[in-house]
């Protein structure tokens, strides 16, 4: 008995050495007491998501969307299609004009972004959570909600422009805009 008792706890060490946990990564440093601490969540936006014509989007009428209109074209977004981590960021055109849409869930906080560089999408990334969404550009991140970098001794500043963003049912949206594109989710 003595023997296997040492043997248990020989086992017992191995196991505890060669499963500690893994280094931790390289992940946005926490900068508030929020409950949900920050992530290395990172992933790319997504980018000329596939959109479908209004009358093929599928979509019920009570559907939650965030909408835009960009030199009189407009773009519809659906609340749960965004509502998953790899598409809280999603880099469109609208004609050559690029636009990204950002949603957070746990927030329910919404960006809209447009720039002047035509034919391009932003480079805007899902940078992870700090007392809600960060979206990266490059190396930096920034709080979705106020578009300051999360570093407060930085000077960066996103690329982006903010534009106004509409949200409505998706059948108040339809009614007003009937010629519309809707992103409903990134087909497989």
């Amino acid at each position: 008995m003595q023997t296997r008792i040492n043997w248990t706890i020989c086992i017992g060490c191995i196991g505890w050495i060669g499963c500690s946990p893994a280094a931790p990564t390289s992940a946005p440093p926490t900068t508030s007491a929020s409950p949900y601490q920050s992530t290395p969540m990172i992933f790319p936006g997504l980018k000329s998501p596939p959109m479908k014509l209004a009358v093929e989007a599928g979509l019920a009428d009570d559907t939650p969307i965030l909408g835009v209109v960009i030199d009189g074209k407009a773009r519809a977004y659906s609340v749960p299609a965004m509502s998953k981590m790899n598409t809280h960021v999603v880099n469109d055109l609208v004609g050559d004009v690029p636009l990204t849409m950002t949603y957070c869930d746990r927030t329910d906080c919404v960006m809209a972004l447009t720039s002047t560089k035509s034919g391009q999408t932003l480079p805007i990334d899902v940078g992870g959570f700090d007392d809600g969404l960060l979206i990266r550009e490059g190396t930096t991140f920034f709080h979705q909600k106020t578009l300051r970098p999360m570093q407060s001794d930085s000077t960066a500043k996103i690329s982006g422009t903010p534009v106004g963003v509409e949200r409505m049912s998706w059948k108040e949206w339809k009614q007003k805009h009937p010629e519309t594109l809707v992103f409903v989710g990134a087909e497989k």
